[in-house]
């Protein structure tokens, strides 16, 4: 018969409730009240008039199912089993807290399926969805052999973790854009999963167990990088493109790209090395640089870049490059402690040396007035040249400058440095907070952008 609540209250427990009736049709009216577990078991129809919500199972083993315009919502704390049956459904929704597991039959949704919070385990079933919209907000789980059609996908939220069945199989990474997508491959034989296309994910790449091999094709990351098993690169390039990103486990790169526009750190694994075979691009931008930082302050993060350089803009602390070639970034980025393999220039490594800094001239302005800027004292003014000393700081680039440093013999810790002989070359100014620095401007006209800071 019917099940047909409109008053009181009905108490589950963990019991099933089985409609059986072998031909017509029974009908479904839950009250607003919950089921644990719901199983079909007739050769007829089951059919709903109210939204249902379970805490266990949802089992149509034979018959047929009706679900109207109405939801079939699982709610549970543990592990539910969905068996399909074969028979679609209008609305589902995941709102539970455990996982939500397919087992008998593939998923078919017409007109929404919503994973709220939880895991939605497709196990292996294939899923359809008929003009359905996609909400995620929890995990979807698959294998990565599953046959998923009809899917506009929802990368505004959410995560997708690729498990594999543990047969050392090779699977495809589904030809979507990702939120976050997780590669944890079960055991006891991890799988390997290959892209198709070039990936995009909104969020953090995470490679936990198994294999991500790019096939050649690009990564595009706007949150974090971790890598604790394995990544294949090929000569695919890897590129970094969200806001205060990190680079966590040792990974090697074909190509990695990390570039800035406005002042932004990339952070990498105390501990851990980055090797890149291909391109290495750290880039910051004349008015912003990019702060090369490590997890853990005073912990040397590695790194071992073997082909192409060009890092600019850049802020670097704790790194040791462990290639046998320096890393040049002398005339344009600064040096904030702890390197190692690097060639960089820091305004406030000698106190006792005698800068003469020539600034870019500027047709905005025919006169400069340097305590708008500087604090300190002006020391001579004529014949269209002024220059003084005094204390200052820098909080961004301001111009380019030439720079002559005061001839000096190398130390043998210099030397195994590499660090560059003294030179004329053009770089710009960072902030090195207090220093004292005599300084010889260009004949008029001449204008310094706001960027000076007085202290």
């Amino acid at each position: 018969g019917n099940w047909n609540v409109t008053g009181g209250t009905f108490t589950p427990g963990v019991n099933t409730v089985t409609f059986t009736k072998g031909a017509g049709t029974q009908t479904l009216n839950s009250g607003d009240q919950n089921f644990y577990n719901i199983t079909h078991s007739g050769s007829g129809t089951l059919q709903l008039l109210s939204d249902v919500s379970l805490d266990g199972n949802w089992s149509m083993l034979s018959g047929s199912f009706a679900p109207g315009a109405r939801a079939v919502i699982f709610t549970g704390s543990g592990v539910q089993g969905l068996s399909s049956g074969g028979q679609s459904f209008y609305d589902l929704v995941h709102s539970g807290s455990g996982t939500l597991q397919l087992l008998g039959g593939p998923l078919t949704v017409t007109h929404q399926l919503r994973n709220l919070s939880g895991t939605l385990a497709l196990n292996g079933r294939d899923w359809t969805m008929t003009g359905a919209s996609f909400i995620n907000q929890g995990t979807l789980s698959l294998f990565g052999s599953e046959v998923i059609t009809g899917l506009t996908q929802d990368a505004s939220g959410g995560s997708w973790r690729y498990t594999g069945d543990g047969a050392n199989h090779s699977y495809s990474i589904k030809g979507y854009d990702y939120y976050n997508l997780i590669i944890d491959a079960a055991a006891p034989l991890a799988d390997s999963f290959r892209l198709d296309a070039p990936l995009k994910v909104n969020r953090g790449l995470s490679i936990l167990a198994g294999e991500l091999d790019s096939n050649g094709f690009d990564i595009n990351v706007g949150g974090n990088w971790n890598n604790q098993a394995r990544f294949n690169a090929r000569t695919g390039m890897v590129t970094l493109d969200g806001t205060d990103q990190a680079v966590l486990g040792s990974t090697t790169f074909y190509d990695l790209t990390r570039t800035v526009l406005l002042k932004d750190a990339l952070t990498f694994e105390a501990g851990q090395t980055q090797t890149i075979t291909g391109a290495l691009v750290l880039k910051g931008t004349f008015g912003g640089i990019l702060s090369l930082r490590s997890t853990a302050p005073g912990t040397q993060w590695r790194i071992d870049p073997q082909g192409a350089r060009n890092v600019v803009f850049v802020d670097i602390q704790d790194s040791r490059n462990i290639n046998s070639e320096i890393i040049d970034c002398s005339r344009n980025s600064f040096n904030s402690g702890n390197n190692w393999g690097y060639s960089i220039l820091s305004l406030g490594d000698d106190p006792l040396a005698m800068w003469n800094l020539n600034l870019i001239q500027s047709t905005e302005s025919q006169s400069f007035v340097p305590y708008n800027y500087i604090f300190g004292s002006a020391l001579t003014n004529g014949l269209d040249l002024l220059s003084f000393s005094g204390m200052f700081v820098m909080d961004q680039i301001f111009g380019w400058m030439e720079v002559s440093e005061p001839s000096s013999s190398e130390t043998d810790h210099e030397k195994k440095l590499r660090k560059p002989r003294p030179e004329k070359r053009s770089m710009p100014l960072l902030n090195t907070g207090k220093t004292k620095l005599p300084l010889r401007l260009p004949p008029a006209p001449f204008a310094l952008p706001p960027f000076f800071k007085p202290y």
